[in-house]
């Protein structure tokens, strides 16, 4: 454990989705991207991705007399647990300066650890007008169990062949940090969606399939939320008023997670007319996964237990 003087701080937290977003099909090595992490962009973050080494590299600006930084990685910017490069200035004395970068864990708890092994390496720092400049480089997987494994992805289009019996199961990610309250999904073509375009023999007059969250489920989650949590929705109110209405928080995101993953699903299908699929369609169980991906191969020196 240490201690640091009380000063100003800084503190961040990215997820890995958040440093892939701006990655294209084609993986551009040594492009440089760049975000202000303020309003008047005296606090910057730049970095690059090396897919062939698989390394970032970031560069941070900061005011002169900063105090300490914290730069995380966890899902979704959570506070914790949460791996972290801890920065800050250990010495001063006249026209010499000492900085120091630390790897760190912050546990479920919040309580912050020193990490055995140190993987926040190539650290350098430059002052130049007043700015504080500092860079380091952090591997994809580190192999320590205590580091953010940081999965990058892009925005690419693959070909799948798919069979009779098989499910298509896609998961989108959609960066709203700069929305206030929740974005919602898949209820008309003005709201956020991912789309599967599908090649199939032999043909069939279908125009369109598509699922969502049964009603039924939204009713009583809402209802619970008005019950139990104060919350103002309506029975009366359509599904994206009532959405809009409550204040989300981490707890109730959960919850609202859990639904999703328990609920069954409402399913319609449309001909090319336009004349939906005869059949029941409502209350259709969740998929399940038989037979998962394998996670992906690690090339690890050590381990640790």
């Amino acid at each position: 454990m240490w201690s640091m003087r009380p000063s100003k701080f800084f503190f961040v937290l990215i997820s890995a989705f958040s440093l892939g977003q701006f990655a294209t099909c084609s993986k551009y090595d040594n492009q440089i991207f760049n975000i202000s992490l303020n309003g008047d962009s005296s606090i910057s973050l730049h970095w690059m991705i090396d897919y062939q080494q698989k390394v970032l590299s970031f560069e941070i600006h900061l005011p002169d007399k900063f105090g300490w930084f914290a730069f995380g990685f966890s899902d979704r910017g959570d506070s914790f647990p949460a791996d972290y490069c801890l920065l800050w200035e250990s010495s001063s004395w006249k026209n010499s300066r000492k900085f120091d970068l630390k790897d760190v864990w912050a546990n479920d708890a919040g309580v912050i650890e020193l990490d055995r092994h140190q993987d926040c390496n190539n650290f350098r720092f430059k002052i130049i007008r007043n700015v504080v400049k500092f860079t380091f480089k952090r591997k994809f997987d580190t192999c320590d169990n205590r580091d953010y494994i940081i999965q990058v992805r892009n925005n690419c289009f693959k070909t799948i062949l798919n069979h009779t019996g098989h499910i298509l199961m896609t998961r989108c990610d959609y960066n709203t940090l700069s929305r206030t309250n929740v974005t919602l999904g898949g209820f008309s073509i003005s709201e956020e969606m991912c789309v599967n375009y599908i090649h199939y023999y032999p043909h069939a007059p279908l125009e369109v399939c598509k699922s969502s969250i049964s009603d039924q489920a939204l009713r009583t989650f809402f209802n619970y939320m008005k019950e139990w949590e104060d919350q103002p929705t309506s029975p009366n109110a359509a599904i994206s008023i009532n959405y809009n209405s409550i204040h989300w928080s981490k707890v109730r995101v959960q919850l609202l997670n859990e639904v999703y993953h328990e609920a069954p699903l409402s399913m319609q299908c449309n001909m090319s007319s336009g004349d939906r699929f005869p059949g029941y369609w409502d209350n259709a169980p969740l998929p399940s996964v038989l037979l998962p991906l394998a996670p992906p191969a690690r090339n690890c020196q050590f381990d640790d237990k």
